[in-house]
Parts: C-alpha cells; sequence; structure tokens
C-alpha cells in the first residue's frame, strides 16, 4: 500500500487557499460545474488532479448574474 504526502482531495476552503481565490468564488464556480467535486456528508471535496489541470486563472471572478 503506497501512502501519499498530498491529500487527493481538498475542502473548498483549502481549495480556495490553493488557487487564491475567495471560497464564495469556488463554490459558484462549482455550481457552474467549471470544477468538478463531490459531497461527502456536508463536506464538499476538489480532487486535487483537477486543480493541476486547470489553466490559470481557471476560476472567473466576476459575477455572471445578469440583474434585473
Amino acid at each position: 500500500m503506497s501512502t501519499s504526502a498530498e491529500p487527493q482531495a481538498l475542502t473548498i476552503g483549502q481549495a480556495a487557499v490553493r488557487l487564491g481565490v475567495h471560497r464564495e468564488t469556488l463554490r459558484a464556480a462549482i455550481e457552474r460545474g467549471e470544477i468538478p467535486a463531490a459531497r461527502l456528508g456536508r463536506r464538499w471535496l476538489v480532487p486535487v488532479a483537477a486543480l493541476d489541470r486547470l489553466p490559470a486563472p481557471a476560476v472567473s471572478t466576476k459575477h455572471d448574474r445578469e440583474l434585473p
């Protein structure tokens, strides 16, 4: 069995720090399908491999919502 020093998945907070964005920005990117994530109970986990494959900048920091 192989052990790795780096985890295979990060929480949204950890992934946001790694990407240099606010956690709500990352959460919105996950909801838009820009970044894969899986829910485990109440916690969302983001695969480290998915973060490593992202081009820079991968997460939009602008709100894409239209005002009424």
